[in-house]
């Protein structure tokens, strides 16, 4: 026994010198050069910080000019100012304070072309006196100030001018003439000052692109550098409002405050570094003395429990952290026990513990000949869901459906739920008849919840088979729960969400292949089991569980292919690239596959549908995207599908998004659905005429659609005639 304890203190001695070795080894490859960057971070992100104060406060300069220029202009006589007999003069006017203060240095009287009418210098008494520098008549119309956003009656910009390189704010007049004012502050020595101020570091501007060293600066974006060990510079190009190179802005400061912080972590870590060798060798010591010999005496008794031995007490005489584990081991037999026969998600029993009640309640009913029903539940698309609201979600359905089903249900049944969105009831003493109330009672209950996360809500359903004692064919357990599979299997092929006896099979098996419907369900595991890199055996199963969904409803049958059609057809006019075209052409077909998770009560609708059936309906594109994202090779077509019902004004949905942000895609695809949901007969509806759909999309032209997407789809059924009757293959080819 000695000899096992003198073992383990060497072990943990070893551990104790390679803990610190680790710690030496981390300091030298890790710890240190990693201080080193971020040293260097550190300079970076002070010398940016000072670019970018900068930045801000040109803008923030710029900006008041046209709010001051076209206040001074409404306050001011202009007419009183002009003419050939005011040179020369100065006027105390009191607007012009607020331009002395804001140092506005120049104002400009231009007429509608840009050629100068008046020009004044603003004094810092202050007073306006004639301008001399520049001469009446002097076309300006070529400078950067009338080149910036002709169309709005206020711009401000960075413009170079006949008196220098100089912020400007430019406004509309319409008297003494039509015209522009045009206010200028120069981008001089002052300037700098009072920008190096606000920044706290030097800022000045260098008019050639030259860095000492040979050093670049990137087209976007800054260069920094360090002089002499203690100076931070930073540059990057300073540009007039039309992007042309003016030179480069150039801020220089100490980086004594970076050095600092690095030489405080470098302290730190070493401080670090040699208190948590010293703790190894304590941490040794410790363990030794405490938890080893009791440690091994826990592990002793562990063994003489997995011999079969009785042991009394696993914590009698133990201390430290052994009493604390030994307690801890009692729990966790008591409590692997107790979920040996309880699923830990829903609390209901488990399929072990099932299995043994359905045993023993078959014998009893067998022996007294006494009714007893069995009933396996399915979640309907409970794959779908778990993969368009998340995993979470799915628990949140599996155990709402577990709390539906036991309010449902007497204390004398069983409930368990036997894996995945599997459920299973044992009725003793009941029929099949009267289970069928029960579990048709649990049915309209899981569909009339609505559950979801945040806005994107689904009513879900599920499928239920059932048997009884007296079916044919139930001569033992096991043979019972294989006619209730198989009435569950058939309540799924029959289109789910209803409940099946088991003696009705058959007739059930005959309408459904007397109807001939796609299979769904069939559809549903193979896209669920396909593994990502297969992308195109992906593509094509959903293309085939969208055609299966169509079936639903006879009258959108090929509704995917032909937007898919009228899609291509605009994009190809539109001149897009092929592999836009294809993006596009590939979402068309996938937009619609979130109506998965409708109802048929919903989806089916002959009437108009209330506001939470609307809301529901209003979700699909958010459930598509939910259901593509995992697949990064359709990243592409994600923002077409969610957005393919918003509308060019706004009012569309999911998110209310206008105009031009709205994705190219998006704005195509909405054009060419609409057009197929008006030229297709629906349940409430006939469907329009050709001519009538285009007349209802050229009214909707920058209200529900995008004018230029519209025209681009009149033009192409000007050109070729659409057959609403011509069918496509809705799979598509993936990236490869």
């Amino acid at each position: 026994m000695r000899t096992r304890f003198v073992r383990s203190f060497y072990v943990l001695a070893v551990v104790a010198l390679a803990w610190v070795a680790g710690l030496v080894l981390l300091h030298l490859g890790y710890v240190q050069p990693t201080l080193n960057r971020q040293l260097r971070q550190i300079g970076h992100g002070t010398a940016t910080g000072w670019l970018r104060l900068a930045n801000s406060f040109i803008r923030t300069r710029r900006g008041e000019l046209p709010q001051l220029t076209a206040a001074w202009a409404s306050d001011v006589d202009l007419a009183g100012l002009m003419g050939s007999d005011k040179k020369g003069l100065s006027f105390d006017l009191p607007p012009a304070g607020a331009l002395s203060k804001h140092r506005v240095a120049c104002l400009l009287l231009c007429d509608e072309q840009g050629r100068l009418v008046a020009a004044w210098r603003v004094g810092s008494e202050p007073v306006l006196t004639w301008e001399p520098r520049l001469a009446e008549g002097l076309d300006l119309s070529e400078l950067t100030i009338f080149k910036t956003s002709p169309e709005i009656k206020r711009a401000s910009g960075v413009s170079e001018t006949p008196l220098g390189l100089a912020l400007f704010g430019r406004c509309e007049i319409d008297r003494p003439i039509r015209g522009y004012l045009v206010g200028l502050r120069p981008i001089d020595n002052s300037f700098f000052a009072e920008l190096s101020s606000v920044v706290d570091a030097k800022v000045y501007l260098q008019r050639n692109l030259e860095l000492p060293g040979g050093r670049k600066v990137p087209t976007f974006g800054e260069t920094v550098w360090q002089e002499g060990g203690e100076s931070l510079l930073a540059a990057q190009i300073f540009r007039d409002s039309l992007g042309a190179e003016e030179g480069l802005l150039i801020a220089a400061g100490r980086m004594d405050a970076a050095h600092r912080q690095a030489r405080t972590a470098k302290q730190a870590h070493t401080v670090t570094l040699l208190w948590a060798a010293g703790f190894a060798v304590l941490m040794v010591l410790v363990i030794h003395l405490i938890v080893s010999g009791p440690t091994e005496e826990l592990w002793c008794r562990i063994k003489r429990l997995r011999a079969g031995q009785p042991v009394k007490d696993l914590a009698a005489n133990l201390r430290g952290e052994a009493w604390a584990l030994a307690k801890e081991f009692e729990k966790v037999l008591a409590r692997v026990e107790r979920l040996s026969q309880t699923d830990p998600l829903t609390d209901l029993a488990n399929r072990r513990s099932f299995q043994s009640t359905f045993e023993l309640e078959f014998q009893r009913a067998q022996r007294y000949i006494r009714p007893l029903s069995l009933a396996i539940m399915d979640i309907d698309f409970f794959k779908a869901i778990n993969d368009a609201l998340g995993h979470h979600a799915g628990d949140d359905l599996l155990k709402v459906f577990g709390e539906i089903v036991l309010s449902n249900v007497r204390s004398s049944d069983s409930v368990a739920r036997l894996g995945g969105d599997e459920f299973a009831i044992l009725m003793p003493e009941t029929t099949a008849n009267d289970a069928e109330i029960v579990l048709e009672r649990i049915r309209e209950s899981l569909a009339s919840k609505s559950l979801g996360v945040g806005n994107v809500k689904m009513s879900p359903t599920a499928s239920i088979g059932v048997v009884d004692m007296n079916a044919a064919g139930t001569d033992t357990p096991e043979a019972m729960l294989d006619l209730a599979d198989q009435a569950l299997y058939t309540a799924k092929r029959g289109g789910r969400n209803q409940v099946v006896q088991a003696s009705r099979i058959e007739q059930i098996e005959e309408e459904i292949a007397a109807n001939d419907p796609q299979d769904v369900d069939r559809l549903t595991k193979q896209l669920a089991g396909l593994d990502a890199k297969f992308k195109r055996l992906f593509v094509d199963a959903i293309g085939g569980l969208i055609s299966a969904l169509e079936t639903r409803d006879s009258h959108t049958a090929n509704h995917s292919s032909k937007v898919r059609r009228y899609a291509t057809l605009i994009a190809q006019r539109m001149k897009l690239p092929d592999r836009t075209v294809e993006h596009i052409a590939r979402a068309a077909m996938l937009h619609d596959v979130g109506k998965i998770g409708l109802p048929d009560s919903v989806l089916l609708k002959e009437g108009k549908l209330d506001e939470h059936e609307w809301l529901l309906v209003q979700q699909h594109p958010i459930m598509s995207v939910k259901i593509m994202e995992g697949m990064q090779f359709l990243d592409q077509e994600l923002p077409t599908v969610r957005h393919h019902h918003e509308r060019f004004d706004g009012t569309g949905y999911p998110d209310g998004t206008a105009g031009p942000r709205i994705p190219l895609g998006a704005r195509i695809l909405s054009v060419a659905d609409a057009f197929d949901a008006m030229t297709s007969t629906r349940t409430f509806r006939a469907g329009r005429s050709i001519e009538e759909a285009l007349e209802e999309l050229r009214r909707g032209k920058g209200t529900h659609f995008d004018p230029g997407v519209v025209d681009a789809f009149l033009e192409v059924v000007a050109e070729m005639p659409i057959d609403l009757d011509v069918k496509e293959p809705v799979a598509a080819e993936a990236d490869g």
